[in-house]
């Protein structure tokens, strides 16, 4: 049976829940990312490391929530901790001991972290530092890298794929939207970098310094395949940020918690002046969280009690579910998990056996690999040429045997192609893991692809 045949005879329930849920959302879906084709099958239930569908298909899940899993579906720490909490209160409005208690976890964590405002999201906390900035800098552009994901905000959703041709040369990339309803006046309001490119970059930003109020980057590319960032790139964004009175920026929405508990921060070694965390924070409960400098906190963000005064010298920010507080009870402890030492040893030991594996393969098979990303996070390219940014991708990838592998992968083998690993994830899940992929790799270098359309899940 072909895999395609194969894919629509085990998933009817599937399909028939499509059917309903293209008459009441666009696409079937409440998030772009989430369509596949010819749809997407719908999960029932999920433990560990497997999620089971709606038909009753179990498969082994790397995507895991698209970051916040560290520990896996539906950790007892977490579990407990939330039956707890919803016993007590859930969204109260008022401010909580949980609130005060996380903070203080990131602070203690967290090198920039000398204050916290908690938010609903991670692009919410991205909206609401670019506010930060161009309020303590008192100027209007952002600067950030070619490739940077960061969320839904308007100055932000630019150049994260722009397809070739029309992004410019790249030692001077060409903002370009990444989606329709963009206000024009947006691109003139956004610098972007060539990311792992030191020279160009700090051109590009000494010509700009004194309309810039920020620099925002993600240490690690992830949706444009775990794009892991040069150390002395991001030295040197630090160096000429300081030098310029312009803001550095970390989007550790993907690498707090994840990297360790200082995040990509402490990994490096770099301290920037603000940054963002979500996902891991929230134990797999929405959250984001604004962090950075007292001294800048202090001047833009502190509120007083009479509310029409300080809106003429602070920013305004609030939110009904900003600190929600079952999203505060499954960060914290997620946070005291991952606090007992020994999580972090066993996700780098399995992390470095699936990239041991996929070298051996890639030596087995003749098939050009290379692995991107740091730690748990890992992203797969087809190609013999490292891969250092989103251009390299778009010019040496081989797109075409990437959707092959990740369908053939979800197809023969039940496993949801992604880009990371959980605590959840035992040696043998890493061995399936393996095990599937020389077979899919094979395969396709033999001609025996699968028909089915289903991408590549990020």
């Amino acid at each position: 049976m072909k895999t395609e045949e194969l894919y629509l005879s085990r998933t009817r329930n599937s399909s028939i829940l499509h059917e309903r849920a293209v008459r009441v959302l666009p696409g079937g879906v409440t998030s772009s990312l989430r369509m596949r084709h010819p749809y997407p099958f719908y999960i029932r239930k999920a433990e560990g490391s497997k999620v089971v569908d709606v038909d009753g298909n179990e498969y082994l899940d790397f995507v895991m929530g698209a970051g916040p899993l560290i520990l896996g579906h539906r950790p007892p720490a977490v579990i407990q901790a939330v039956r707890e909490q919803l016993e007590k209160e859930f969204q109260g409005f008022f401010p909580t001991e949980l609130e005060v208690e996380l903070a203080e976890k990131v602070r203690e964590y967290v090198p920039c972290a000398e204050m916290v405002r908690f938010v609903p999201s991670g692009t919410e906390a991205c909206t609401t530092l670019c506010r930060i900035a161009r309020a303590y800098c008192n100027k209007d552009k952002i600067a950030k890298v070619e490739g940077g994901y960061h969320g839904q905000y308007d100055a932000t959703l630019v150049s994260q794929y722009p397809l070739p041709g029309i992004s410019g040369p790249a030692n001077h990339p060409r903002p370009v939207f990444d989606s329709i309803g963009m206000p024009r006046r947006v691109l003139d309001e956004v610098v972007v970098l060539p990311f792992n490119n030191i020279e160009a970059s700090v051109r590009l930003l000494r010509e700009n310094a004194r309309e810039l109020a920020a620099v925002l980057v993600e240490p690690i590319l992830g949706p444009a395949g775990m794009i892991v960032a040069k150390k002395e790139y991001l030295k040197a964004l630090r160096e000429v940020t300081e030098e310029n009175d312009v803001l550095l920026i970390f989007d550790e929405v993907q690498t707090g918690f994840r990297l360790g508990l200082g995040g990509a921060q402490q990994f490096f070694g770099l301290k920037p002046d603000l940054a963002m965390l979500g996902k891991i924070l929230g134990g797999g409960f929405p959250i984001g969280a604004c962090v950075g400098r007292k001294d800048i906190f202090d001047r833009v963000v502190t509120p007083t009690s009479n509310l029409y005064v300080n809106m003429s010298s602070k920013i305004f920010q609030s939110g009904t579910f900003s600190g929600h507080s079952v999203s505060l009870a499954a960060g914290l402890a997620t946070i005291k998990e991952l606090e007992k030492g020994h999580i972090y040893p066993y996700l780098n030991k399995i992390s470095s056996k699936l990239r041991e594996g996929l070298a051996a393969i890639s030596n087995d098979t003749g098939a050009k690999i290379q692995v991107t990303g740091l730690e748990s996070m890992f992203g797969i390219h087809f190609t013999k040429h490292s891969i250092e940014s989103l251009r390299d991708v778009y010019r040496f990838s081989d797109a075409s045997m990437r959707e092959q592998f990740a369908r053939w992968l979800l197809v023969k083998h039940n496993i949801i192609n992604g880009p990371r690993v959980s605590y959840a994830h035992s040696e043998g899940d890493i061995e399936k893991f393996l095990k599937s992929s020389e077979d899919a790799i094979r395969n396709i270098m033999t001609g025996r692809t699968p028909t089915t359309t289903i991408q590549e899940n990020r």
